[in-house]
C-alpha cells in the first residue's frame, strides 16, 4: 500500500518524453486511447510511481496558479539540474541551501506543474564529494556554490520578517487563506503573498492550494511554542532583530574599532536596555536559550587546572552554573557588564563566588 502521484497534461506523449529527459524517469505502464493516442503513462522513479494522464480538451495545466508543490528526492541535485536545464525545463529557483543541509532547486514541467528536488544532507553532490554545512576553513569544491550560499541575504531576512509577522503561529492555529494571514498580521495582501510564495519555493512554508500556505517542519521550527525557542532569534522586531540591525555597520566597526550599536540605535547597549523594561526582560529571555547551545561546555575541556572562572557579561549565569555544578573545586567570578539580572542561577554563588 502507499501513495501515487498522478498529474494531468495536455500532451501525454510529450509529457513521457520530457520526464525522461529532463527527470530520467522510468516508463513502466501506458495505456492508449481508441484513437491510438496515449492517455495515460506510468512512470518511477525508485520506489515511487507517477502517472501523466490526459487532461482532456482544453485543459491548460496551472500555469499562473501554484495547485501543489510536488517533492522529489535525488542524490546528486546539481547533477539534476544540469540534466533539467539541458533538456529545457523551465528553472524556476537555481540551486540553494537549506538551513538543514538540504539542497533544493525547483523546475516546471510542461504543463506547469512546479517540482522540488531536494538532495538530503550528507547525500553526494558529486563524484566522491558529500554535502556538508559551511564550517570554518572549510572549502567548498565548488566557490561559485559556496560564495552563494554565504552571500544570500534575502533569505535570511524573509525568514526574519516571517517570525516577526507571526505566520507559522497564524497557520497552525487554523488560519492559511492568504486574506486571513494578512489580516492577522496586519500586512498588505499582495506583499505577504510574494513573501510566502519566496519562502515556499525555499522549502520554508508550502502553498496547498492556490493562496493557501501549509507548514513544513521548517516552518513549525518557527512558531512560539516550539521548545528549540528558535522565533526568539530570528524576531526581526525582537531584541536579536535589534541587535542584527547593526550588522550593516560592521565596516565602520572595523574601521574605527567602535560599537555600531550607538550609531544605529542612539545609545550604547547596555543603556538601551535600561530605557525600556520589556526589552530588557526580552533580553533576558535570550540568554537564558544560550545554555542549549553551548550545551556539554563543562565537559568539553578540561578544567583541572582552572581555580576561577571569570564569565563577563554574564546573561542570567545559567553557563556558569553548568560548569560550577561540574566541577566541584571551581570558583565563579560573573562580571556583568550591567545591572545584574532578576532570573540569575545563584544558587551556588554564597559558596562558590
Amino acid at each position: 500500500m502507499g501513495i501515487a502521484l498522478q498529474l494531468y497534461s495536455s500532451d501525454v506523449a510529450a509529457a513521457l518524453d520530457w520526464y525522461q529527459r529532463a527527470f530520467n524517469f522510468r516508463e513502466i505502464n501506458r495505456k492508449v486511447n481508441d484513437d491510438g493516442d496515449l492517455d495515460r503513462v506510468d512512470l518511477a522513479w525508485n520506489d515511487a510511481v507517477v502517472s501523466i494522464a490526459d487532461g482532456g480538451p482544453g485543459y491548460v495545466g496551472p500555469r499562473g496558479h501554484v495547485h501543489q508543490l510536488q517533492h522529489l528526492s535525488v542524490e546528486k541535485v546539481d547533477s539534476h539540474h544540469e540534466r533539467a536545464r539541458h533538456a529545457g525545463a523551465q528553472i524556476l529557483t537555481e540551486p540553494f541551501g537549506h538551513p538543514n543541509g538540504d539542497r533544493s532547486y525547483v523546475v516546471a514541467d510542461l504543463d506547469g506543474h512546479r517540482w522540488a528536488v531536494t538532495q538530503p544532507a550528507g547525500t553526494g553532490h558529486g563524484e566522491g564529494e558529500a554535502i556538508a554545512p559551511v564550517v570554518p576553513g572549510h572549502v567548498d569544491a565548488d566557490p561559485d556554490r559556496q560564495l552563494q550560499a554565504l552571500t544570500d541575504a534575502l533569505t535570511p531576512f524573509a525568514i526574519r520578517a516571517a517570525v516577526a509577522l507571526g505566520l507559522a503561529d497564524h497557520i497552525a492555529s487554523g488560519t492559511v487563506g492568504l486574506a486571513g494571514l494578512a489580516e492577522a498580521a496586519g500586512a498588505d495582501p499582495h506583499a505577504l503573498r510574494r513573501l510566502l510564495q519566496f519562502l515556499a519555493c525555499r522549502g520554508v512554508f508550502v502553498e496547498s492550494s492556490p493562496e493557501a500556505y501549509g507548514l513544513t517542519p521548517t516552518a513549525r521550527l518557527l512558531t512560539r511554542d516550539h521548545p528549540s525557542g528558535w522565533w526568539q532569534w530570528l524576531d526581526a522586531e525582537g531584541i536579536a532583530g535589534r541587535l542584527e540591525a547593526t550588522y550593516p555597520r560592521l565596516t565602520e566597526s572595523i574601521r574605527t574599532a567602535g560599537p555600531a550599536y550607538v550609531s544605529v540605535h542612539g545609545l550604547p547597549f547596555w543603556s538601551d536596555l535600561a530605557a525600556d523594561p520589556e526589552r530588557t526582560r526580552a533580553f533576558d529571555r535570550l540568554m537564558a536559550e544560550v545554555p542549549r547551545s553551548t550545551d556539554g561546555v563543562a565537559q568539553g575541556y578540561d578544567w583541572s587546572g582552572v581555580r576561577r572562572v571569570v564569565d563577563v557579561g554574564g546573561g542570567t549565569g545559567a553557563v556558569l552554573a553548568e560548569i560550577l555544578l561540574a566541577h566541584p573545586h571551581l570558583f565563579a567570578a560573573p562580571w556583568w557588564t550591567r545591572p545584574e539580572p532578576r532570573h540569575r542561577h545563584d544558587s551556588i554563588w554564597p559558596t562558590r563566588a
